[in-house]
């Protein structure tokens, strides 16, 4: 098993999944093939935020949100699409998670899902989180778990790369 615990990083260009890193074709997909399971999908990896989500007094913003499908699932009195490029279904583009355009206190809560292990220095981005965030509000995760199928599925399908070589906690590390 130590195949899956040395570093791996593949070349964009060798990915074997269709579309990959084009988020105009996978909205496409998303919204003209309709399916079903990809929307039950979506749902339950969303679905559990709404639980702390008050719709009618909650603002949040979602840093790094792809194809931009969040608002369909998330109850919100505003919700602001965000993304580190520019894709014409976003609020406000060319964000760095790092180093928002936010102000201190202005969010009820922040969704991101599956943006952290993209970034140079997590511990960076969790306090630009705690600065943007008002008291109490909530950070709302979904992460993937670097488990043994899912670094089987990263190298066989050869999406992205990994490396437990890093000190992820360390702010001092990119």
């Amino acid at each position: 098993m130590m195949l899956f615990r040395k570093a791996y990083f593949p070349k964009p260009e060798e990915s074997r999944m269709r579309g990959a890193n084009d988020l105009q074709a996978a909205r496409r997909i998303f919204y003209e093939e309709k399916s079903r399971v990809l929307r039950r999908l979506m749902h339950n990896r969303l679905h559990w935020m709404n639980r702390y989500i008050n719709p009618n007094q909650h603002s949040g913003v979602e840093l790094g949100c792809g194809i931009g499908v969040t608002k369909e699932f998330i109850h919100a009195k505003s919700l602001l699409l965000t993304d580190c490029v520019e894709s014409p279904w976003l609020d406000v583009a060319n964000v760095d998670a790092m180093c928002t355009p936010f102000a201190n206190d202005e969010f009820d809560f922040v969704i991101c899902m599956n943006m952290i292990h993209h970034l140079s220095s997590p511990m960076r981005f969790f306090q630009e989180m705690r600065r943007i965030l008002k008291l109490g509000g909530m950070l709302l995760v979904q992460e993937a778990h670097a488990s043994l199928l899912l670094r089987l599925a990263l190298r066989i399908m050869r999406k992205e790369g990994y490396s437990f070589e890093v000190d992820v906690f360390d702010p001092d590390v990119v």
